[in-house]
């Protein structure tokens, strides 16, 4: 835009002077006068009287007579111009021999450079006179014979009329010199129009480019924090990456993610949870240089480019300095205080990537593997991390593949009254077989939940479970209740009741002999949500358990707020008994409070006589683990359900 009307307003520009020119090139006052131009820098632009003096500049002219009268002209018109007299030779004669006076007025016009002299010769009004006089005196002659009186008044009408010739001439020159200044002030306001356009057509052009800044600053930078973007870091990043390779030096990129912001931010309100993340991008800016860079990459990320770094620990101690400057303590509207911990990864160029791309990618690779190892932390990215992102990766198809193949099949783990061995229920637990291998649970859960999976499969292993357990019911076999576990990501879709009444309509099964497992993180994330779940899946008849009780929030509150019917002990609350008394006083208190709100208990991971001893004496309902049945393909416990022997099918399961 802005080359494009600077290129319109001087082709305009130039025409309009290109038409003056033309049009003043042809303008004569009577026999021999006319107008001359010349431009401030010496060019003659228009001389009826020198044609060939026109386009030169007037000190290549070569009669010096003709340079001084127009360096005469051009200096009248700098000092504000007028009228003055002066010697100049005919057109006719070609010698410049005779000098003849002239009448000229000079006006200078600033917008186009121009000096613009108009002139006639003085003679010629004299040579008219001249020729009339001379008639009449002819024509006196030739009438001699004529009375004196004749004589006299033809002399007196010839006076007369010359006097009036005359007055008519000079009322001529004056009506050219009018016309001629109000000419000149026709230019002079076409050029005055010309300026205001020029000057808004720059006001125009200054506001395109302040709102074509304006838009590239909003391109790249964020809304919320007014850090740079990803677009904008990685530009940074390139030209770091380009320097580095030039001069030697190492590039940093260290990859943020504040931790549970999510959770934090569901609890406090976006509003207070947007105001956090202003002051951590605050806080970062202070903690860095003013050559390094912070951008938010999206959500609760940040990244930061360390573009000068000489030894690589360097990065170490930054993400340091970062996490204890984010770690400082928030104060909230309510004088509640925040603490926020930071899980960083760090990549360094050339060890960890020649590119944006790859060191961005190494970064975050190292970001993911500081948040399994519990968060709160930072690791430098090691090949080792690649590896696994592309065994991951792999999984991850394969896992996919055995969904669309079929390769998933439940176990189930029996579960027995304590006291008396008697079998209350069994846990359906998922399993793969892989090119005719088991796949452990812990090896692809954790997968199937980050990339999506484990709502199918979540899915079919609800459905399964119920078909299984109404096969058996409709075969006559004592069934008992199903347990079956639900991940973060399906309640987190608030797609439960939906999913659980679809399953039991589809397989006949009563909704009594099923029940749910969640975890204590799930029923957190969203108190009110989940009560409502809870209390429609309740009503529908399905039983209610909270799996690992005590390792997540472990919040008493909740389990007034929930109608539950069950409370499952954590392994890592069991694996140590009857040895270590810190479990045991954990185990106990479990114990107790759930008899206090009526809930049933249930031990897992029970292995040893001497636990499942502890466990009775401090009043648990019911046991689940080794010690009385691993988990067992559908058709062994089909056929222990068949024997109807609890005390044959421990020992089977046992076997």
């Amino acid at each position: 835009w802005l080359i494009g009307t600077g290129e319109y307003l001087s082709t305009f520009r130039a025409d309009l002077q290109r038409e003056a020119l033309d049009w003043i090139s042809t303008i004569r006052f009577g026999l021999n006068g006319y107008m001359m131009i010349i431009a401030d820098d010496g060019t003659v632009l228009v001389s009826p009287g020198n044609p060939d003096a026109q386009g030169r500049i007037y000190r290549t002219l070569q009669d010096p007579r003709e340079q001084a009268l127009i360096e005469q002209i051009m200096t009248l018109g700098r000092e504000g111009g007028g009228f003055f007299e002066y010697e100049w030779f005919r057109p006719e004669d070609v010698q410049r021999q005779l000098p003849q006076s002239k009448l000229a007025y000079v006006a200078h016009m600033p917008q186009w450079n121009w000096t613009v002299a108009a002139g006639l010769y003085l003679d010629d009004l004299e040579t008219t006179l001249a020729q009339q006089r001379a008639v009449n005196q002819n024509s006196l002659r030739g009438r001699v014979s004529t009375a004196v009186l004749i004589v006299l008044l033809a002399a007196a009408a010839a006076a007369l009329f010359s006097a009036l010739h005359a007055r008519w001439m000079k009322s001529l020159i004056t009506g050219y010199r009018r016309d001629l200044l109000a000419r000149t002030q026709a230019l002079q306001q076409s050029t005055a129009a010309l300026d205001d356009a020029r000057s808004m057509a720059g006001r125009e052009a200054d506001e395109r480019r302040a709102a074509e800044a304006r838009l590239r600053y909003v391109s790249e930078h964020d809304e919320l924090t007014d850090l740079p973007n990803r677009t904008l870091l990685r530009d940074r990043l390139v030209q770091a990456l380009a320097a580095a390779a030039h001069a030697g030096h190492r590039v940093a990129v260290l990859f943020l993610d504040v931790d549970r912001f999510k959770t934090i931010n569901d609890s406090l309100g976006y509003q207070d949870g947007d105001r956090i993340l202003r002051e951590v991008a605050q806080r970062l800016c202070q903690a860095l240089r003013p050559d390094e860079t912070v951008s938010r990459y999206g959500g609760d990320e940040f990244v930061v480019l360390l573009p000068l770094l000489e030894r690589s620990h360097q990065a170490a101690v930054t993400a340091e300095r970062l996490a204890q400057a984010v770690s400082q303590p928030y104060r909230l509207d309510n004088d509640e205080v925040l603490v926020l911990t930071l899980s960083i990864g760090v990549s360094i160029y050339p060890e960890d990537g020649q590119d944006a791309d790859t060191l961005l990618r190494s970064a975050a690779l190292a970001l993911a593997d500081a948040k399994d190892e519990g968060r709160n932390s930072y690791r430098l990215f090691t090949p080792e991390m690649d590896a696994r992102a592309h065994e991951r990766l792999s999984l991850e198809n394969r896992l996919r593949r055995a969904l669309e193949q079929g390769e998933f099949e439940l176990y189930y783990q029996p579960q027995f009254c304590i006291a008396g061995r008697t079998l209350i229920g069994y846990e359906a637990l998922v399993r793969w077989r892989s090119n005719g291998v088991l796949v452990s649970p812990g090896q692809f859960i954790a997968v199937a939940e980050e990339c999506g999976l484990i709502l199918p499969l979540g899915a079919w292993v609800l459905e399964e479970a119920c078909r299984c357990n109404q096969v058996w019911r409709a075969a006559g076999l004592p069934v008992r209740p199903v347990a079956v576990n639900l991940s973060a990501v399906q309640f987190r879709r608030r797609a439960v009741v939906a999913a659980v009444a679809q399953a039991l309509q589809l397989s006949g099964l009563p909704a009594n002999c099923l029940e749910l497992e969640l975890t204590e993180g799930m029923l957190m994330e969203d108190i009110a949500q989940s009560r409502v779940d809870l209390r429609e899946l309740k009503d529908m008849g399905v039983r209610l358990a909270v799996d690992d009780f005590g390792t997540g929030y472990s919040s008493l509150s909740y389990l007034k707020r929930f109608p539950l019917n069950t409370l499952k002990i954590d392994r890592s609350f069991i694996q140590d008994l009857p040895g270590d008394h810190d479990d045991a006083a954990i185990t106990t208190a479990i114990i107790r409070l759930a008899k206090s709100l009526g809930l049933t208990t249930v031990a897992e991971g029970v292995e040893t006589e001497a636990q499942r001893a502890l466990l009775l004496a401090e009043g648990c309902d019911c046991l689940q683990g080794y010690l009385w049945g691993r988990p067992v393909p559908a058709a062994e416990l089909e056929a222990l359900l068949r024997q109807g022997l609890p005390q044959e099918m421990a020992k089977v399961a046992m076997a």
